[in-house]
This record gives C-alpha cells, structure tokens and sequence, in this order.
C-alpha cells in the first residue's frame, strides 16, 4: 500500500516537472528574435512624430509590441513607454537593449532603443510556473484525498468491521452476521467470514445438544441404576437375617455397605446432573392446539388410552417438551395403574386444559404433597424401577411454557391435568 501511494507521488511529480518544463519552452519560443518588419514600421512610425516629440507632444506616438524609449543625440530622454521613465543610453547597453539610430534623410535625429525582455520574461514565466506547480499541488492533494477517501471505503472500514466482528467472534458472539460487500478489498473474505461464522454456530448448537444429550442419558442410566442397587441391598439385608456365620454376616454387611455407597455416589451424580438440566431450552410458539393429540397418540404407545377431541385453538406450547410431558404422565400411569386412560380436552379461563385418568390405586394421601419432588417415590412403587424424576421435570417445563401441572386422588383413580395456555 505504501509502495502505491510513492508510486502515485512519483507519477504526479513527473507531469508537474513536464508542465512546468512545457510552460519555459512555449515562453522561450522566439522571444529573443525581433520581427524586422514591425521594427521598420517603428523606425518610421518614430521619425513621422519626432517633430511633435520636440514640442512636448507624446499623443501621436504609434503603438508597438515592443517596449521602447526615445534618446536625442546626446541621449536624453524624451520619450518612454509605462515603467522606462528613468532609462539612459547606459542603462539600455548595460539591460543589453536594441538601439537604433533614427535619421530623417542625411540628418541623425536621436536613438531608438527596444527594450530587451528577457528579465520581463523571467518574470512572467516564473509566475506561470509557480502556477502550474501551484495547480499541480492542489490536484495533488485533491487526487491525494480521494485516494485516501478510496482507500478508507474499499480497505479501512472494512477492515475495521472485520476486526469488530473478530472481536465478537472471540467473545462467543454468533448470531449477528458480517454484511457482505464484494466493492471492496475484503469482498471475498467477507463471505468466507460469515460463513465460518454460522459454521461455528451450528458446530456449537451441535455441542449444546450433544451435551445436553449427554446429561439427560447420564441422569437416566444414574435413575436405572439405583434400582438394581436397591435389590442388591435388599438381598443382602435378607440373607443377613438367615446368615448362620459371623464371616458370612460381615461379607453381607460389606456388600450392604457398599450398596449404600454406590447409592450415595449415584444421588450426587443425580442432584449434580439434575441442576444442569434446569437448564433445559424451552422454547414455547404459538402452534395450533390440536396438533396436541398427536402427540398424546406417540405418548400412548401401549394404546390404552381412550382420545377426546381437542378443541380448535392456538396454544403456546414447545412440542418436543411437551411431549415429553405426556410420556412422564402415560409411562407413570402404565407402571402403577395399569389400567386403561382416559383423555379429554377443553378450553376455559386462558388454558387449554387437557385431563389425563387412570382408575389405579392413586398415590397416598400423606405422600401427596410430595409427588413433585426430586427422586422422590411413594411407597407404592416398591418392586418398580424409577427414580422420582417424572413428574419432578414434568412440572418443571409445564411452568416454563407458561402453563402448569395438576395431579388429584379421585375416589376411583388419579388424574394429572395439564394446562396449556392459550
């Protein structure tokens, strides 16, 4: 970039020098040489009036291109052009002037001088070239300043938005695009930019899922595993009490104890991962509602479920979490009912509100209040794996979709209403 802008001042040096080297030649240009016939016609012009020259009378004296000034025999002056009031035979062959001898037949009558103008020349091409350097500077610092403007529009600015948007890239910024310009120098790596820009975004969208992905499998194997640890312990309580050896009662009370520390172990692994997934993305839209029974229909895989129609309405709702919802309610009632489900739907004071019945044993009552709770699990669940997760994550993204989740005892059964806003 340097190396362009020396060149570019080089270039316009050059074409001054030339112009002002141009001007000194077409002044120069036969300046020196007199044209013999308008000195003649001068001659004569002067010898006419010299008459009247000696009465004192100087406005009949004939116009000239030349500069030039009257002497009488003794080289008085008499007559003078503007600016040679004061010039003497001296001063004009000192100034290397043209003098002539005036002669009216036989009888000398004074001196001619032409004014040499060299010195007058000088001057005036010295303006003329300090005009034409002049005119060459301001276009110089004209072209200088567009090219400057140039430069600012097609490199800088572009590069300062690129260094802006580098700058948010390192911070983890990725979701405001870098605006494509191909006019200028970082045309072509503008869209390569924006493009490693989303890339990065989708690879850490990717991440996030993977991730996420990761903590709800390790919450789920964490779940699964207690239950096996469970009847290990509970074994081993068992074959305790008929133990007839003391090696035999401490290896069993060693298994116990054991069982209780993978127990342990496992809870912090679930508390550690369960706060992680309050982390959940929920991302609740405004869908229609009865895109709903669909999903109730995946939930239902053992098909003892009896549908109702949802009714015509919009809701706002994440499908893929809501789902999940649905699967907590239908598996729980499955493991502890097992009897058939009965689904009905309506609208009333800002929700849809979709009922879900079992007609099994119900939770109870002096555990019901406990039903949302992490890990916890009634004392009808004895013989059934679980973790006490269902209804606990159920609750928790009902409340992030704006609705919420209702459970009852009913004399016959339980049911979980689920609200869903409107």
């Amino acid at each position: 970039m340097r190396r362009r802008i020396i060149l570019i001042m080089v270039v316009f040096l050059i074409i001054q020098s030339g112009l002002a080297l141009a001007v000194l030649r077409f002044d120069g240009e036969d300046k020196s040489s007199l044209d013999m016939v308008k000195v003649n016609e001068l001659m004569y012009s002067c010898v006419e009036a010299w008459p009247r020259l000696q009465q004192g009378i100087t406005d009949s004296m004939p116009p000239s291109d030349y500069e030039y000034a009257l002497l009488d025999r003794e080289g008085r002056l008499i007559y003078a052009r503007d600016g040679q009031e004061k010039l003497s035979l001296q001063e004009a062959i000192r100034r290397r002037d043209t003098v002539i001898d005036l002669y009216d037949g036989s009888e000398q009558l004074g001196k001619l001088v032409l004014v040499n103008d060299l010195v007058l020349q000088a001057g005036r091409q010295q303006g003329r070239v300090l005009a034409v350097l002049g005119a060459g500077t301001v276009l110089f610092i004209m072209a200088g300043i567009c090219y400057v403007l140039c430069l600012e529009k097609t490199v800088f600015g572009p590069f300062k938005r690129l260094k802006v948007f580098a700058v948010r890239v390192a911070e983890g910024n990725l979701d405001i695009p870098l605006t494509m310009d191909r006019d200028n120098a970082f045309g072509a790596f503008t869209e390569s930019f924006d493009l490693m820009r989303a890339e990065l975004k989708k690879a850490r969208e990717q991440e996030r899922r993977a991730s996420q992905s990761k903590k709800e499998l390790v919450a789920k194997l964490s779940h699964d595993i207690k239950t096996p640890i469970a009847s290990i312990k509970a074994v081993a309580e068992v074959m305790a009490v008929g133990a007839e050896g003391e090696k035999e009662k401490q290896q069993l009370g060693i298994i116990e104890a054991k069982a209780d520390q993978i127990n342990a172990l496992i809870s912090n692994l679930f508390h550690a991962t369960l706060e992680e997934l309050q982390e959940l993305e929920v991302k609740p839209a405004v869908q229609d509602g009865r895109s709903i029974r669909e999903l109730l229909i995946q939930a239902d895989y053992l098909k003892r479920a009896q549908l109702g129609d949802i009714p015509e309405c919009l809701a706002v709702f994440d499908a893929l979490r809501l789902q999940q919802v649905f699967d907590n309610l239908f598996e729980n009632s499955y493991k502890y009912a097992g009897t058939p489900i009965q689904v009905t739907a309506e609208t009333g004071q800002g929700y849809l509100s979709i009922v879900c019945r079992d007609y099994g044993p119900g939770v109870p009552e002096k555990e019901f209040p406990l039903i949302f709770e992490k890990f916890y699990r009634g004392s009808n669940t004895a013989g059934k794996d679980g973790a006490g997760l269902g209804l606990y994550i159920s609750h928790y993204l009902m409340e992030k979709m704006g609705g919420s989740l209702v459970c009852k005892n009913l004399e016959d059964g339980f049911l979980a209403e689920v609200k869903v806003k409107l």
